[in-house]
C-alpha cells in the first residue's frame, strides 16, 4: 500500500463542535483502509495569520511559522481534507482568509492560463470538503450554490486541485450535536473509507 500525506483542516472557531466531529470520523475511517496514511491535523484557529495584503500575500510574515509550517505540509501532501461549519451560507472569516492566503503558492504568477490567469500549482492535491450546518439536507441540494462545499470546490479548482468530493451533513445544532448520532459518524467513516483509495 502506497504512503500518503493527508492534511486535514478544521475551521471551526471552536474545537469538538459538529464539523470537527465529522473531520474526525473521516480521518477515522482513512486510517482504517490506509494505517500508514501520515495525517496532519490543524486548527485554522490555531494558524496566527495576518489580513491578506500585499506584503503578505508573497509570503508568511513574522509570527506566522505555523502557517509556514502548513504551508509546507500542503506543497508536498497527497490530499487536503477541509471540515467547516455554515456560517450564513458560507465558511468562517479564518478559512477565507487560510485560502486568500496561500495564493502565492498555489498559483503561478509568472504565466497564463487560456483565460488570462495565472494558472493553478496544486495538481497534486485530491480536496474533499466536510460541512455542517442547520438546514436540512434536501433544502441544500436546492441551493447548493449558497453553501461552503460549493465555494471551496470552486476556489480550489481556481488552484488546480483536484476535487475528491463533499460531504453535508444537516440538521446539526448544540442540542442536536454529531457526536451523538452513531448513523451519521458511521457514514462519514465510510466517506473516508472510499476518500483514501482515490488518492495516493
Amino acid at each position: 500500500m502506497s504512503k500518503i500525506s493527508i492534511l486535514a483542516l478544521a475551521s471551526s472557531p471552536e474545537k469538538g463542535q459538529n464539523s470537527d466531529t465529522l473531520l474526525d470520523a473521516f480521518l477515522e475511517g482513512v486510517k482504517e483502509k490506509n494505517p500508514d496514511a501520515v495525517i496532519d491535523k490543524y486548527y485554522i484557529s490555531e494558524i496566527p495569520l495576518k489580513a491578506y495584503c500585499h506584503k503578505c500575500a508573497r509570503e508568511p510574515q513574522p509570527g506566522e511559522e505555523v502557517f509556514a509550517e502548513v504551508v509546507e505540509k500542503l506543497k508536498s501532501a497527497n490530499g487536503l481534507v477541509i471540515a467547516t461549519p455554515t456560517y450564513n451560507f458560507n465558511i468562517p472569516s479564518g478559512l477565507k482568509n487560510f485560502i486568500d492566503r496561500i495564493g502565492y503558492i498555489s498559483l503561478d504568477y509568472g504565466k497564463k492560463n487560456l483565460v488570462g490567469q495565472p494558472p493553478g500549482k496544486l495538481k497534486h492535491l485530491k480536496t474533499y470538503f466536510i460541512v455542517s450546518g442547520g438546514t436540512p439536507a434536501w433544502i441544500r441540494r436546492f441551493i447548493f450554490f449558497l453553501y461552503p462545499a460549493f465555494y471551496l470546490s470552486v476556489a480550489f479548482s481556481y488552484y488546480y486541485a483536484k476535487l475528491g468530493g463533499s460531504f453535508y451533513a444537516g440538521k446539526l445544532t448544540f442540542s442536536t450535536p454529531a457526536r451523538d448520532d452513531m448513523k451519521l459518524l458511521k457514514k462519514v467513516r465510510k466517506r473516508g473509507n472510499r476518500y483514501v483509495k482515490t488518492i495516493g
